[in-house]
Parts: C-alpha cells; sequence; structure tokens
C-alpha cells in the first residue's frame, strides 16, 4: 500500500491546516451511462484553479484552507484568455498548454470527429485544493449540479491536478453520480482515492499538474482522451480505478 496519503496529509497539516484529515466514504454512488460516448453531451471539469483574466472573474482565494468556489466558461472559451490560481502544483506545464489540466481544445476536435456527441455550453474549474471541503459540499456542488443538469450533460469529465485535488475531483465525481450523471475522473496517483473512492477514474503516471498530458503533444493528448472515454464507456463496477498505459515520455 502507498505511504503517500499520509505523506500528504503530513505535509498539509504542517504547511496549511493543522486539522486536516482525508475524507473517508464507503457507499460509492453509481449512474449508469445510457448511451453511447458518440451520443453524449460531455461537461469538462477541472480542479487546475482557472479562470477567465481581464477582471472578468477573480482569481480563487489564497485562503490556507482553500476557496471551495468555482469558476464557469463558456464552450467557445479561447484557453490563452484563462488563468492560473492554484498554490500546491508546478503550474508550468499548464501555463505553457492549458490543455494539460483542461483539454477543452482536445475535446472540441473529438467533438468534430464523432468521438463525442457534443460539448455541454459551460465548462468549470475548481481549485482543488481544499483541506476543509464541508462549504464545497454544502454549498459549491449542489450549485454545480443544477448547472450541469439544466444543461442537460450526460456525462462529465474531471480532471485531478494536485494531490488534494484527488480528493475534491472525487467528491464532485460522487456528487454529479448521486445525481444520475455519470463521470469519469483523470489524474495521476490512485492511491489518493483509496478513501474518498469516486465511482470511475483513470490515472496515467503523469506528474501532478499535468493529467491529461505533455504540453504541446496534441497527439498524445487527444490518446488519453480517448482512453479515458473507452474506460468510461466499459467499466461497470462502482469505485472501478484503471490504468492507462501511457507513459510520461511516450
Amino acid at each position: 500500500m502507498s505511504h503517500l496519503p499520509d505523506e500528504v496529509q503530513r505535509q498539509v497539516r504542517e504547511r496549511w491546516d493543522p486539522e486536516f484529515t482525508w475524507v473517508e466514504n464507503q457507499f460509492i454512488p453509481w449512474a449508469h451511462l445510457q448511451k453511447p460516448i458518440a451520443q453524449c453531451r460531455l461537461v469538462l471539469i477541472t480542479t487546475g484553479g482557472l479562470y477567465l483574466a481581464n477582471q472578468f472573474q477573480e482569481p480563487f482565494s489564497s485562503h490556507p484552507h482553500g476557496d471551495p468556489s468555482f469558476r464557469e466558461f463558456p464552450a467557445a472559451v479561447a484557453l490563452e484568455d484563462l488563468r492560473i490560481a492554484h498554490p500546491s502544483y508546478d503550474t508550468a506545464p499548464a501555463e505553457a498548454d492549458r490543455n494539460v489540466v483542461f483539454p477543452l481544445d482536445r475535446l472540441r476536435e473529438l467533438e468534430r470527429s464523432g468521438v463525442i456527441g457534443r460539448l455541454a455550453p459551460f465548462h468549470y474549474s475548481f481549485m482543488g485544493h481544499l483541506t476543509r471541503p464541508l462549504p464545497l459540499l454544502a454549498d459549491s456542488l449542489p450549485n454545480l449540479v443544477e448547472r450541469v443538469r439544466r444543461a442537460e450533460a450526460d456525462v462529465a469529465l474531471i480532471g485531478a491536478v494536485s494531490p488534494l485535488c484527488h480528493q475534491t475531483a472525487g467528491l464532485i465525481s460522487r456528487a454529479l453520480e448521486a445525481a444520475g450523471i455519470p463521470t469519469l475522473v483523470v489524474g495521476v496517483e490512485p492511491s489518493l482515492w483509496e478513501r474518498v473512492r469516486p465511482p470511475r477514474a483513470v490515472w496515467s503516471r503523469h506528474p501532478f499538474g499535468a493529467p491529461f498530458g505533455q504540453p504541446g503533444n496534441r497527439g498524445k493528448q487527444t490518446e488519453l482522451l480517448r482512453m479515458a472515454l473507452e474506460a468510461l464507456e466499459t467499466m461497470q463496477n462502482r469505485g472501478s480505478v484503471w490504468e492507462l498505459p501511457l507513459a510520461w515520455r511516450d
């Protein structure tokens, strides 16, 4: 068993919140996929701390316990107009290419090629470094669920970017699945899901800060998304966590 969750807990207590502890869940919600991915409307959610520049949106708060709010972007947003406010991952890959944490450009291409049915009209970013997730659970997630429902999204793809983002992404996925919306979390470290228990998740041997592939590597990002969507369509068991056979330098 990996010791990483205990090490992350120790570091978070030392640096940000001495009372931090991981959320532990037993029951796993599950929403059945109702149609093939090629017919689904997909919503993209990241925990990478993105927000619109030029004072259109406020950056996420730098409070030690994190910021449980989210930012909403139209599907036509230009990724170069997004900025990053997140305290706990190396943002250099995402600064070079936002698709490594928020692969909206690649999903637009997959929509045009018919791999997915269509993209939802709005997509979302959280700042997933949350040491006390109760406000997220009580306020932000019910709001998010209602918006995703109104958009008639069939599936949600959720990126887990930092160590604590793996827990936050798991909580987001559980809220959506409980509301009947199938989800898939994409991250880099499966041991960080052992307690929060997302319904479905995949991971690859990438560094924190780049769950969707290397900056500028369009082919690798697309391959990862294709594999992830195939997994979402294939998974049948609650709590499934699959490794994608992709190395960082492939």
